[in-house]
């Protein structure tokens, strides 16, 4: 029997229990998780790794989510 890797996902919010809830959550189904304070910080483990998922919160002091996929899409124009 063949183990399939887990899916790994990018969960980026500057609110610590939001962050921790979905880590929670989402640690029990399965998922392998990477947090990130701000879209900042998110951009540059995003360009270190490569994620099945992300999910971004919209605001977020500095870089907000929108500018966040903007900036993936630059970076890495096949992820989107």
């Amino acid at each position: 029997m063949q183990n399939k890797p887990l899916p790994s996902l990018l969960v980026a919010d500057d609110e610590d229990v939001i962050r921790n809830l979905f880590e929670r959550i989402l640690c029990k189904e399965g998922y392998m998780i990477s947090m990130a304070i701000d879209g900042l910080d998110a951009l540059n483990k995003i360009k270190e790794n490569d994620y099945d998922m992300l999910i971004l919160d919209l605001k977020m002091p500095g870089i907000n989510g929108m500018e966040v996929i903007n900036k993936i899409k630059e970076l890495k124009k096949e992820a989107l």
